[in-house]
């Protein structure tokens, strides 16, 4: 005879996989930097997976332990392993989606990364969490950003490099470039001098091209153009609050090669879910990534980029050619929110959040069906108002 642990294991396994974090000491993670020891085990309909692992927090804004009672992670196992059929790796990432009640919005906009073709998409499988055998919630079990064959794949020993815009400059070698964006230095986490000289003078390079008047200096030989146009597709669609190349934006330069925006991350406030922008818009109107960086308007990379007609036709072939797919994407979104089963339920009863305002909230539902609506209005209204305005350009 089953006991009651046992049939609540098995209805939770009949939606989504358990995972279950123990640290060794048995108290709770403390700090970013600090990993702690523990197990992890992975429960799903089919097997039980088992290992020692390391833990500590993670995120910005996210990370924030007296206002935020559901907290990411970072998950650094002990021997690299294939888990759900993703890839191969040590390193993994807990994202809580605090502020997203939908608790989806990140795996939606990594459909739309896959469908523009960035060259690295973040895998991840929604999963319940129990931390120290206390049920906390809904989570997203995704791919850290490491450099491998089968995530960021690129060769730190043959000289390529892995940055971040982050304005909170947190890297050990950092600077923000003279047109506005704070880069950071993410592989090698410690470069030779003769590396960030390279560095400093390629975006200097590359930003002298583009002020250029008339572009008298070709901008893209310093970038990859079509990487750009389909990282602006998506940051600019989801109408991205941090997407204005201020953080959580990623790129490669291979030696001897060119810029790549290589991989989209972070997209909890977006498609209606943030209530600052200031632009005096509704949340599914207006441009944000064309014309803003995060010193104000009419400046920035996309801002000059936007000023050579060859790149709006180009942004515009685009778009056209992924309106289709992103059109499609609007109708699996209720569909990825049925396969989540009851768990947004036992989340919300565990966070009973939903009547209550979450920086940065745009609006307060109160149901999760609401939640899940509101994102579906804003992705739908969100996508007319691109596909008019882009083609008018």
């Amino acid at each position: 005879m089953q006991s009651c642990r046992e049939k609540e294991d098995l209805a939770r396994q009949a939606s989504l996989p358990v995972v279950r974090l123990t640290t060794d000491d048995g108290g709770p993670v403390t700090s970013k930097t600090v990993y702690k020891a523990g197990t992890i085990v992975i429960e799903d309909a089919d097997s039980t997976f088992t290992a020692q692992m390391e833990i500590r927090g993670r995120g910005n804004t996210t990370w924030d332990p007296e206002n935020i009672p559901k907290l990411p992670y970072r998950l650094k196992l002990k021997e690299r392993t294939r888990l759900f059929g993703l890839s191969t790796d040590k390193s993994w990432n807990l994202l809580a989606n605090w502020s997203d009640k939908s608790l989806l919005r990140n795996r939606v906009c990594f459909e739309l990364s896959k469908i523009v073709g960035m060259e690295w998409t973040p895998r991840s499988v929604p999963v319940e969490v129990y931390f120290n055998g206390e049920y906390v919630g809904v989570y997203d079990f995704i791919e850290h950003r490491t450099i491998s064959p089968e995530r960021v794949n690129i060769d730190t020993k043959s000289g390529d490099i892995y940055f971040e815009l982050e304005n909170n400059l947190d890297s050990p070698v950092c600077w923000t470039t003279e047109l506005g964006h704070p880069v950071n230095f993410k592989e090698p986490e410690n470069p030779q001098q003769s590396q960030i000289d390279y560095a400093k003078q390629f975006f200097k390079d590359f930003e002298d091209a583009l002020s250029a008047k008339q572009y008298s200096r070709v901008y893209d030989e310093f970038i990859d153009v079509d990487s750009f146009i389909n990282n602006y597709i998506v940051e600019e669609f989801s109408k991205d609050i941090d997407g204005i190349l201020r953080k959580s934006t990623f790129l490669t330069l291979k030696n001897g090669g060119k810029l790549q925006m290589y991989n989209l991350w972070d997209f909890d406030i977006t498609f209606g879910n943030c209530d600052y922008y200031q632009d005096g818009q509704e949340p599914w109107e207006g441009w944000w990534v064309r014309t803003h960086n995060q010193w104000g308007t009419a400046r920035g990379w996309y801002w000059l980029m936007f000023q050579d007609p060859v790149f709006v036709e180009k942004v515009k072939q685009r778009w056209n050619e992924v309106y289709p797919d992103f059109r499609q994407l609007y109708y699996r979104i209720d569909k990825m929110a049925e396969e989540m089963g009851g768990a947004p339920k036992r989340n919300f009863e565990k966070w009973p959040i939903l009547d209550k305002y979450v920086w940065p909230n745009y609006k307060v539902t109160g149901s999760y069906k609401a939640e899940v609506e509101w994102l579906k209005e804003n992705y739908l209204k969100r996508l007319e108002w691109m596909n008019t305005n882009i083609n008018k350009l």
